[in-house]
């Protein structure tokens, strides 16, 4: 209890303003205050002893005395119990908590020597003192105990200042072991019974000196160049290491040659350059302290045995006798066997330039040469000062007239605006007249031009003096400076076109609809072939052609492989061309539709964003990324897409058509009319398909569409679209029902409108929003390239989206706030960064664009590694265990070795259903499917 006598205050009844008017009053509450201070004697009585003589002294004094705090302490001892009011009295005077008076003593400014010490008797570091200060007098122990909290040796006195000399003996006098000790000091009254105070402080108790040892160089080894020494120090304790080098086997003096103070574990200690160095015997000294101020050295000696011979130094350029012109490239090539050779080149014996490691290589600029003859040569210098004097090599500096070409050459003077021309251009080191002079094989004049300028820039249309256009043979170009005797001559081929290069190409058995590695067979033939490629793109796409093969000689029946595996499903063009030396340029083009799932070295990622649920088809907001379409731009920017909505309908040239739905499955139907009359009726049907995909997916037309055969084969659709950049007629809307129920009503412009299932639900979708049959909506808000930027939930639940200058999505806030970082190369996402700031996932991918590793939080990594040639992936996981999957054409799974080699055997029918597999025990099971392909 804290006695406070002010709050008692307001019932005491003065009976006069006078010291005994105040005790007087106080013994109104004497009994209660008496009765709670019981436990307080021994103030009680120094209390009430001293509030009898103040009230004395007080009436004496007419109170012009108030004593400090500090006079209690004079009535602490041999007090007799008085009247409990002038106890009252006191109190209240003294205006302070009871309980002040007999607080705890307080531990401060405690420290200790040292935080390692070694008691082996050498005068330093013997012993570890601790001191600290208290509050006020009181008893103090300091206890040492181990690391088992056995207390070993004590310590004890009383005042207010402690200090204790611990000299590593337990309280037998006995050394202790060493390790880790804890010096607990403490403090109590043991007069009034306080509670102890305590502090903690450690030491190590260490007398091992730092362990050594030079490995490399080996003692009594030689030693030439440059030699990392390698050794170890090895102490928990260690303060600082220092290695030195002395000259002899007893230097007079040592020189630091490393030094640290980390620990060192087969590691270098310092480096040594012994090129300076005189090959003698030489010693290393390797010292270390701890902080128990234990120390250790050892030596080591080494032989330096470095060869004596000066560098050997010889120009490589400029070639003797060559004549150079613009900026010219010098160099040198040096023997030693010793690194550290500098070489300073000398330019008409004046210093060009200096260089101290390989490659001894520089360029200049011959323009600031007068044209004539000049002289290089080199100086090497060993790092002994040793030098050799290359060779002078002579050179001739002619900038008159330089980088003299004709393009195109040859050219074609025909009149079709095709290369009917050729520049002659030459530069020029002053502005000068020039002359050109075009001479047949009989050094016949052809034509001549002439100007004046500091470059030439002439175009030849292939005439001759009187207009008319020269033979198909070589030409001889002559530029002369007549001003400067300079002249320069190349050789310009007038060739008039030739056949333009023959192409043709088509896939294996001719087919029409490819998947996987597709060969390509077909010719390039040319008698001036420059080069051939192929490309393909999306039908119908403006974009740029992607690149499949290519080459530079001409080739018969085998052409390559088209790798559609990187591919999405549905109509692609194909082009060959080719292009001869002329420019001339031919090629071919056609039509093939990609189907099947072999997709290897893909990555696709689904996020699902906000969701409501409403009867039994629920409302979702869901992201998905996919490399297939890394560089379409959807929804949510490059790659990503709104899953369930978003689907892509293309026409191929024969009618077929390719869906890819939201989630990623791409289904392509044949078309397949049905022509229900006959005779001249039997032109006039229905638009009929069938899926090819595999999937047992019905496919239909929306709306009165007629399908009418024309004469030559093709189709006129009544009641379809009109493809405005085409040409084409293609039906816009479809209805596709899944295997699972699902009914998809698909714009062909804008994708899927409308989902509904068996049970009457439907999920609606437009611009600006995914609204439920049951009436609750998620609405997207979209910025002016038509990204969603917001998108809110019915409950008011919203998710945010940002996107960065080239329009990837770089910033994905979730409900809760949290914000998710996406980073890309070129479109393709290669990491997730999470609200904290770590990495959630990184994909690394190969020079190909196929996914070839995941990396976790926490480092760990699963590999992909492809085999296109014989459609394998294995995987590796995070144990090093590897299981490899091989594919057939369309992407089905038809072998699996796990990592210890088992395996696994799977066939499937033309629908991509499985048929039979096998298991590592050689089981069998068979699968049948009904029409439904349940």
């Amino acid at each position: 209890m804290v006695f406070d006598p002010f709050s008692y205050a307001s019932t005491f009844r003065f009976v006069e303003s006078s010291w005994s008017g105040i005790c007087q009053s106080a013994l109104l509450m004497a009994g209660d205050v008496f009765a709670t201070s019981q436990r307080h004697v021994p103030l009680l009585k120094a209390l009430t002893t001293w509030a009898a003589q103040l009230e004395q002294a007080m009436d004496a004094f007419a109170c012009s005395y108030v004593p400090a705090a500090g006079v209690i302490d004079a009535w602490f001892i041999n007090a007799e119990i008085i009247d409990p009011a002038a106890f009252v009295a006191a109190a209240i005077l003294l205006s302070c908590p009871i309980e002040d008076f007999v607080t705890r003593p307080g531990i401060i400014r405690s420290h200790i020597s040292a935080e390692a010490f070694s008691p082996n008797g050498d005068g330093r570091a013997d012993v570890v003192t601790v001191t600290a200060e208290l509050t006020r007098p009181a008893d103090w122990k300091v206890l040492v105990a181990d690391a088992g909290a056995a207390v070993i040796k004590e310590y004890a006195g009383r005042g207010q200042a402690i200090r204790a000399v611990w000299d590593g003996r337990d309280s037998f006098g006995a050394v202790a072991p060493e390790g880790k000790y804890r010096l607990l000091i403490t403090a109590i009254d043991l007069e009034y019974a306080t509670q102890a105070r305590s502090v903690v402080r450690e030491t190590v108790l260490d007398i091992s000196p730092p362990v050594l040892s030079i490995q490399i160089p080996v003692d009594g080894g030689e030693v030439q160049g440059y030699q990392n020494v390698i050794g170890n120090v090895e102490d928990a304790l260690l303060s600082s290491y220092r290695l030195s080098i002395g000259s002899g086997a007893n230097p007079a003096a040592f020189q630091e040659v490393g030094s640290g103070k980390r620990p060192i574990s087969q590691g270098s200690l310092g480096l040594l350059d012994t090129h300076a160095m005189d090959n003698c015997l030489y010693t290393l000294e390797l010292s270390g302290n701890d902080l128990a101020e234990n120390s250790s050295s050892i030596r080591s000696t080494f032989t330096v045995n470095n060869a004596d011979t000066a560098p050997k130094v010889s120009i490589t350029s400029p070639a003797k006798g060559s004549v150079v012109s613009g900026v010219m490239a010098y160099g040198a090539e040096v023997i030693d066997d010793q690194l550290g050779v500098k070489v300073t080149f000398y330019l008409d014996d004046k210093a060009l330039a200096q260089l101290d490691q390989e490659p001894y290589q520089g360029t200049y600029a011959t323009y600031r040469l007068a044209n004539g003859t000049h002289r290089l040569h080199a100086v090497a210098e060993d790092r002994a000062g040793r030098t050799t004097l290359s060779e002078t090599v002579t050179f001739t500096v002619d900038n008159s007239l330089s980088e003299l070409s004709a393009d195109p050459n040859p050219f074609t003077p025909n009149g079709d605006g095709w290369n009917d021309t050729t520049l002659i251009s030459a530069r020029l080191a002053m502005e000068a007249l020039w002359g050109i002079r075009i001479t047949d094989a009989e050094a016949n004049l052809v034509r001549e031009f002439s100007g004046r300028g500091n470059g030439i820039s002439q175009e030849w249309d292939g005439r001759n003096t009187t207009g008319q256009i020269v033979a198909d043979a070589d030409y001889t170009v002559t530029v002369s400076l007549p001003d400067h005797s300079v002249a320069a001559t190349l050789t310009v081929t007038a060739q008039n076109r030739l056949t333009p290069p023959e192409v043709d190409f088509r896939v294996t058995d001719n087919a029409d609809r490819v998947s996987g590695r597709v060969n390509l067979h077909g010719y390039v033939r040319s008698s001036s072939l420059r080069r051939w490629w192929m490309e393909c793109r999306p039908a119908g796409s403006t974009s740029g052609w992607t690149p499949v093969l290519e080459g530079t000689t001409p080739i018969e029946n085998y052409l390559g492989v088209w790798d559609t595996t990187m591919l999405e499903n549905g109509p692609y063009e194909v082009r060959l061309m080719a292009e001869d030396t002329l420019g001339q340029r031919n090629g071919v083009i056609d039509e093939f539709t990609v189907i099947g799932e072999l997709k290897i070295g893909n990555y696709r990622l689904d996020l699902l964003d906000l969701e409501f649920v409403a009867g039994q088809l629920p409302a979702r907001l869901i992201r998905s990324y996919d490399t297939l379409r890394k560089d379409s731009k959807g929804d949510f920017g490059y790659g990503w897409q709104s899953a369930l909505w978003e689907a892509n309908v293309v026409q191929a040239y024969n009618y077929d058509i390719t869906i890819t739905l939201p989630n990623g499955r791409r289904t392509t139907f044949a078309f397949t009319p049905r022509f229900p009359m006959g005779g001249y009726n039997n032109r006039i049907g229905y638009a009929e398909y069938t899926s090819v995909s595999g999937y047992p997916d019905r496919l239909s037309l929306v709306g009165r569409v007629t399908v009418i055969r024309t004469a030559d084969g093709g189709y006129v659709f009544l009641g379809a679209d009109m493809d405005e950049e085409t040409g084409a007629v293609t039906p816009r809307y479809f209805q596709l029902e899944t295997v699972d129920g699902l009914i998809y009503e698909i714009d062909r412009l804008t994708g899927v409108t409308r989902i509904s299932d068996r049970n009457g639900n439907s999920l609606a979708r437009d611009a600006s929003g995914i609204h439920h049959s049951s009436g609750r909506s998620i609405t997207l808000e979209r910025d002016g390239a038509g990204r969603v930027i917001k998108a809110t939930g019915p409950d008011g639940n919203f998710t945010e989206y940002r996107y960065d200058d080239i329009g990837d999505l770089v910033t994905f806030i979730d409900p809760d706030g949290h914000e998710y970082t996406y980073t890309y190369v070129g479109h393709a996402l290669t990491g997730i960064i999470g609200p904290d700031g770590k990495t959630i996932a990184v994909q690394d991918y190969d020079q190909s664009g196929r996914l070839a590793e995941i990396r976790d939080a926490e480092g760990q990594s699963i590999k992909i590694l492809h085999d296109l040639g014989t459609r394998t992936e294995t995987v590796v996981d995070r144990n090093g265990n590897a299981t490899s999957y091989r594919y057939d054409d369309k992407g089905n799974v038809i072998e699996k070795y796990d990592a210890l080699g088992n395996r696994w055997a799977y066939a499937y029918d033309n629908k991509g259903n499985p048929l039979v597999e096998i298991d590592p025990l050689g089981n069998t099971t068979r699968m049948t499917y009904d029409s439904a392909g349940n």
